[in-house]
């Protein structure tokens, strides 16, 4: 069970609902805890009947599935909950907030792709019309597009950041850096298809154009990335430049390191942000975000480019130049408060 479901659900316990998380995909036995009021109680796979029945007996007002696919099944293939969500769709009122859809493999993909996807997606549909549910959300205009061009109609619930906003004291940008060096933040995995090449080639144009010089830091687990901090290493010594890979760090040291950088910067594409913990975060933590991904869209979506603070490296190109130029830091905010809230209405106004 993901933090995002546990802050989640303890900040609607601060407002005063009953919650209960539970898991039902854990490697481990039954745990039972108690954290901040709300009860967490996890079940392997094999004991997924239980858990169902444990959620009849608590009998809620409302069930709300953190769907990410992956976590249900190592393909996203999530047949055994169709069955078991089908009595409780009858009994209860079901939201559904969406992570993750169906992979949507390129043009040449492997067939395997496109089979998994295709796969994935009947399987989408089949549950959701199974499970009938009152309420369908996510976190992307993307998906939303993707879901409607299905039938589904589902709106939009923004994320908040999976790094908590430390409480210091200290400076946004520390005083004592050169004010013509910029401090640019690569948090947790990148893609693994991500063109690091064209990437830290593009990023230089900027950087000279700008008249200023980079420090690429790296913070938090990649397991995937070592090939791409490799590269990134050797580029900023060749470039003249300064790179750090810190690794895992604690939430605290963290967002100190969020706190301190002048732009953060991911793999994905701008239009996909919203589904990023890690850019919302730092988006969070006051730093504008560049994006260095390809578009993810549809031939025919229509990506309505919104101010959210993210900016394309390789189509906002002289946009990222006046970042880095004078990076426009804001102070940070967390966004959690808000998007409890925003849940909380969603489900009142379909009660």
């Amino acid at each position: 069970m993901s933090d995002y479901t546990q802050r989640l659900a303890q900040t609607l316990h601060g407002m005063g609902c009953e919650c209960l998380c539970v898991s039902l995909n854990e490697k481990q036995g039954e745990q039972v805890a108690d954290r901040n009021g709300v009860r967490i109680v996890r079940y392997k796979r094999e004991a997924a009947r239980d858990a169902i029945a444990y959620l009849r007996e608590w009998n809620p007002d409302w069930i709300s599935l953190q769907f990410v696919s992956f976590a249900f099944h190592e393909k996203g293939l999530f047949r055994y909950l169709i069955p078991l969500f089908r009595e409780l769709g009858r009994r209860y009122k079901i939201h559904i907030m969406f992570h993750e859809l169906w992979v949507r493999p390129g043009k040449g993909a492997p067939a395997k792709h496109v089979l998994l996807g295709w796969l994935q997606k009947r399987l989408i549909l089949a549950a959701l019309r199974t499970w009938q549910p009152n309420i369908v959300q996510t976190s992307n205009p993307l998906y939303r597009f993707m879901l409607g061009d299905a039938g589904i109609q589902a709106d939009e619930l923004p994320l908040f950041g999976n790094i908590p906003i430390v409480n210091t004291d200290a400076p946004l940008i520390e005083p004592e850096r050169s004010e013509s060096l910029r401090r640019i933040l690569l948090p947790f995995s990148q893609s693994k298809n991500w063109n690091i090449r064209a990437t830290m080639e593009i990023l230089k144009q900027c950087a000279d154009n700008a008249g200023v010089t980079l420090e690429i830091i790296q913070v938090g687990l990649d397991r995937d990335g070592e090939r791409h901090w490799k590269f990134i290493k050797e580029f900023c010594r060749s470039a003249g430049w300064q790179f750090r890979q810190l690794g895992p760090l604690k939430a605290d040291d963290l967002s100190r390191c969020m706190l301190t950088a002048h732009l953060g910067m991911n793999s994905i594409h701008k239009e996909m942000a919203g589904r990023s913990g890690a850019v919302v975060s730092m988006r969070e933590h006051g730093l504008t975000v560049i994006c260095a991904g390809p578009p993810a869209s549809e031939k025919e979506y229509q990506f309505n480019d919104l101010d959210n603070g993210t900016l394309s490296l390789f189509e906002d190109t002289a946009a990222c130049v006046a970042e880095l130029k004078k990076p426009s830091k804001k102070p940070p905010e967390p966004k959690l408060p808000q998007v409890a809230e925003q849940f909380v209405r969603s489900l009142e106004n379909h009660t």
